[in-house]
């Protein structure tokens, strides 16, 4: 997607939109990568235990989702 070119005469009022458009246009090119190279999967847990999980991976510096693949065993090699 190309970048728009940024007038110097722009108010800020206009500044802040242009800023907005492109985080919003970045927002969409994640999203559009996320649903054509990952698959969801939800997975519940009862109240209280999410922050437990949260934290614990927060300890090993992990994100979540990388939290709880990790204990799934590894593929094994044919």
């Amino acid at each position: 997607m190309p970048r728009r070119k940024v007038n110097k005469e722009m108010t800020e009022l206009e500044r802040e939109q242009e800023r907005r458009m492109r985080a919003y246009e970045q927002m969409m090119l994640n999203n559009q990568y996320k649903k054509e190279h990952y698959e969801r999967i939800t997975l519940l847990v009862k109240k209280g235990e999410k922050q437990g999980l949260v934290d614990a991976a927060k300890a090993q510096g992990k994100s979540l989702s990388s939290y709880i693949l990790s204990f799934l065993p590894e593929k094994e090699e044919k």
